[in-house]
């Protein structure tokens, strides 16, 4: 996880460097279910997932997104995340096509 938190601040540092607004395009609140379609349905039911609420910031540069989580999974059990836990989520991505 330190790789990844690095990662993330060279990330937007670079950004800084070329004096882009580091405001976030978009702060929201993030509510998920975790789980893959196998978990809920078939032979091979593991009930395994997790309940995450989380408050989140992204960050538009034209074709290119990072999106940063923080939050708490809640719940307890039978989750794969055992809960209640804190959890950070971080992602880039990039759009390949657009309308």
């Amino acid at each position: 996880m330190n790789k990844l938190l690095l990662g993330s601040l060279l990330l937007i540092s670079s950004f800084s460097v070329h004096a882009i607004d580091l405001r976030p395009t978009a702060v929201f609140v993030d509510i998920q279910h975790l789980s893959h379609v196998s978990e809920h349905f078939g032979a091979n039911q593991s009930n395994l997932g997790a309940e995450i609420a989380s408050l989140g910031f992204r960050y538009d540069f034209s074709r290119l997104h990072f999106t940063v989580k923080e939050g708490s999974s809640f719940g307890s059990g039978w989750q794969s995340i055992k809960g209640p836990r804190e959890i950070f989520q971080a992602q880039i991505s990039y759009d390949i096509w657009r309308k």
